[in-house]
Parts: structure tokens; C-alpha cells; sequence
């Protein structure tokens, strides 16, 4: 394990991408049994090791798959089960060879669609990640990125039945609505100024 000269204790992990049926986005999501969640591969730094390459050895230990490194989505902190602070780093990663094999840390690899991945999965900072990796590829979803996970987020906690998700989509689409008009305002505001 490695920590920084801060006492934080380093880790890395991807969010593993491939292109599913029809086209459609799909993210690896993994079940850890000693711990009895749904998450995303990841792992802690060996000592010397550098975050890309942690990442990418834990990605290939936990799912068998060896993948390609692209763009980093950020970093999360959380204190572990032992209460020390953690910095975990993540990338998107395209998988280019391998095959998933039950093994001590994970026992279940599962292919989902962004929706699908972000309902299973159990942290809501590793929800935040499949989403901002799901937008990373497509430049247009970038905007309105903050709103569109607010939205994501209320769609997730919708357990209820067919007329309580129909109240969240409403809710949703009142709030998209709202976030053109305050847009709209800014870029007249703007061009009045010109």
C-alpha cells in the first residue's frame, strides 16, 4: 500500500468502456464479495508505482482485461474502513485484451449500459464517475454536465412506483427547463454587452 507524505493512502481504478449491442455505451461493473458492493475496479498503489500504472494493474488483476489508459476523470476521497483518508484516481479505459475470471477480490463482472450501472451501483461517487466517463467521450454532453447528473441522481433515488417516477421526470424536466431559460438570459445578457 502507498500513501503520499500526507498520510493518504493512494489507489487507482478505471472505468472500463466498450460499445455494446446497437451501439450503445456499456461500463464494467464488478461485485466484491468481502465487502458485498457493486463498484468499479480500482485498487491501492504499490510503493513506487505511478497512478496510471496502478490503475491499469488493478483493472487486469480484478477483471482479467487488459486495456488501453485514456483520459483521467478526476479523483475521489473517502475515508476507508479503517477511517484513512483514501485518493482514489480514475481513468476511462478501452479494453483490448483478456477475459474475466472469478477471482479473491471480485466474483461477478457485469457489462451495463451508463442507466444500468448507475442503478447497481452502490457508492454515489462511483455513480458520478460512470457518468462523467459516459459524457467524456461525447463532447456535446459536456455542457450542462453538473445539471444532468442533479437529474441522474433524482432519477436513482426514484424506488416508488409508476406514479412517483413520472412525478421525478416531471421534476427533471422542470429543472432542465429552468437551467435553458437561466442560459438563454446569460447569452442575451452577453450579447447586449457587445
Amino acid at each position: 500500500m502507498s500513501r503520499n507524505g500526507h498520510g493518504h493512502v493512494q489507489a487507482a481504478g478505471g472505468i472500463v468502456r466498450r460499445s455494446g449491442r446497437a451501439g450503445q455505451l456499456e461500463v464494467a461493473v464488478v461485485h466484491r464479495p468481502k465487502r458485498a458492493d457493486w463498484s468499479l475496479p480500482k485498487g491501492k498503489a504499490e510503493q513506487g508505482e505511478r497512478a496510471e500504472e496502478t490503475a491499469l494493474r488493478e483493472v487486469q488483476e480484478e477483471i482479467g482485461l487488459r486495456c488501453r489508459l485514456e483520459q483521467e476523470l478526476g479523483s475521489v476521497r473517502y475515508r476507508d474502513r479503517r477511517g484513512r483518508p483514501k485518493v482514489v484516481r480514475y481513468w476511462a479505459m478501452t479494453p483490448l485484451s483478456g477475459e474475466f475470471a472469478v477471482n479473491e477480490e471480485v466474483d461477478e463482472l457485469r457489462w451495463l449500459t451508463v442507466a444500468d450501472a448507475v442503478a447497481l451501483l452502490t457508492h454515489k461517487r462511483d455513480r458520478r464517475l460512470v457518468r462523467r466517463a459516459a459524457r467524456a467521450g461525447d463532447r456535446k454532453a459536456w455542457t450542462g454536465g453538473r445539471l444532468r447528473s442533479r437529474l441522474g441522481d433524482v432519477l436513482h433515488r426514484s424506488r416508488g412506483g409508476i406514479r412517483r417516477r413520472r412525478r421525478v421526470m416531471r421534476r427533471g424536466r422542470r429543472i432542465m427547463r429552468r437551467a435553458r431559460r437561466v442560459m438563454g438570459r446569460g447569452l442575451r445578457a452577453l450579447s447586449a454587452q457587445r
